[in-house]
């Protein structure tokens, strides 16, 4: 592609897109014959829109997208290139693309589909609609497979850098991993991201509760190992210092507004309801007493679950929360 000479928000078009003659050539259908001279026209069409629909992908971080959506991206003074079906099925032979179908066969030979139908909830329609071949061309849905492969690297390496302790910072839930995915990419490839990451062996996920839980590996692993019991314990225990925190946060700004509201009543005379805030300060602040205290213990409990050396002290200190 020649230097890029126009732009549309992030995405650079090709200084080809100004000149009109090569345009017209560019847009037309691909040449009858197989001649030699007219594989090397085929092939510069191949080349320019090809690269051309990498960089929509990437400029809209969307390497998921249907026919429809890429014809309207490409459309040069309101006209859509003639060749656009040849040149995505050049594109899916050179492994460039591959049809949402494909991407869904190969991650479900790892299981992803049997964890999964149940319990993904999305707006994208296309990931449980297609697993038959659609009726119109412009609703076929294509994968950039490179662009697709690096946002799930990136969202893999996000997920690697979070963790402090093996023992329990490499399961997280699937909430977790679609919030981490949406950094990288549109809400409409989300679904996409986990499917390669499984499709690759990077991810085992397991159902808890109507919750994906997701345990992911490390760099040097083979393969993360199975989510475990005591993954999901350890995650639950993590929920609840979430919880807990949530709760100590909330009762300390409660026991400081009624604390405020009692001098302010007391400072305008109006004793009663100065004593009936206190009142309520201190029954917050000993809720916040209890909480905080409960947080600390918890909090504990998992910092001997991260230092644990073998599964053995893992397990008893899980035991510790079920006492608590």
């Amino acid at each position: 592609m020649t230097s890029a000479s126009a732009t549309s928000g992030d995405l650079a078009y090709p200084a080809d897109w100004e000149d009109e003659d090569r345009m017209h050539f560019l847009l037309g259908s691909f040449p009858p014959t197989a001649a030699s001279s007219s594989l090397s026209l085929e092939e510069q069409k191949v080349q320019f829109w090809s690269s051309l629909i990498h960089s929509v992908s990437r400029a809209t971080r969307r390497p998921v997208f249907s026919v429809r959506e890429i014809a309207e991206r490409l459309q040069w003074r309101g006209q859509t290139p003639s060749c656009l079906k040849q040149v995505l099925d050049v594109m899916r032979q050179r492994r460039q693309l591959c049809l949402i179908q494909d991407l869904l066969e190969s991650a479900n030979e790892q299981g992803w589909l049997s964890w999964g139908a149940g319990i993904l909830s999305s707006p994208v329609k296309w990931v449980w609609r297609k697993h038959q071949p659609p009726i119109h061309f412009m609703d076929i849905v294509y994968v950039d497979t490179q662009l697709l492969k690096d946002a799930a690297d990136s969202v893999l390496n996000q997920l690697q850098s979070m963790v402090e302790f093996r023992n329990t910072d490499q399961v997280v839930s699937g909430d977790k991993l679609k919030s981490v995915s949406l950094e990288v990419v549109e809400s409409s490839a989300a679904e996409a991201v986990e499917l390669e990451l499984v499709r690759r062996g990077k991810v085992r996920c397991r159902t808890f509760n109507g919750q994906k839980i997701i345990k992911f590996c490390m760099t040097g692993d083979h393969l993360p190992v199975n989510v475990t019991d005591m993954d999901l314990h350890i995650l639950s225990i993590k929920e609840t210092i979430a919880d807990l925190e949530t709760h100590t946060s909330s009762l300390a700004k409660r026991t400081a507004r009624m604390k405020k509201e009692a001098r302010n009543h007391l400072q305008q005379k109006h004793r009663e309801l100065a004593l009936s805030y206190l009142r309520r300060g201190r029954g917050a602040q000993q809720k916040l007493v209890s909480k905080a205290a409960m947080l600390a213990n918890v909090e504990d409990i998992l910092h001997q679950i991260q230092m644990a050396e073998t599964n053995a002290l893992v397990l008893e200190a899980y035991q510790k929360v079920e006492m608590c």
